[in-house]
């Protein structure tokens, strides 16, 4: 995974994600003071838990809308059901009605 620095933000590349193929992680300015200190000591590299934290931010929001989907699913198929039933009722009521004129009708 490739992460370029800037002023304080973290840009994620090449994440193995089918949805997101690019991330920019804004950093707490306390803890950026902390990881320049880090990233200074360590050769250019960044500290994997800012890695692993960015991911995980990252496959929390995607679960979420997931999540989201599977409910408005489950909403639309109550009101699909809903649908069938007053539509069946309806079609009973009108049966019941035009049988109600025809008896009047007849008398």
């Amino acid at each position: 995974m490739d992460t370029s620095k800037t002023k304080d933000m973290v840009i994620l590349k090449n994440l193995p994600s089918n949805i997101v193929k690019e991330a920019y992680i804004v950093l707490r300015p306390n803890i950026k003071q902390k990881i320049d200190n880090i990233y200074k000591n360590s050769e250019g590299k960044w500290p994997e838990y800012i890695v692993q934290e960015a991911e995980n931010v990252i496959s929390n929001y995607i679960s979420e809308i997931e999540n989201t989907k599977k409910i408005r699913n489950l909403e639309v198929e109550r009101i699909k059901q809903k649908y069938v039933k007053l539509r069946k009722l309806c079609i009973g009521l009108g049966i019941l009605i035009f049988l109600n004129s025809l008896i009047q009708i007849i008398r």
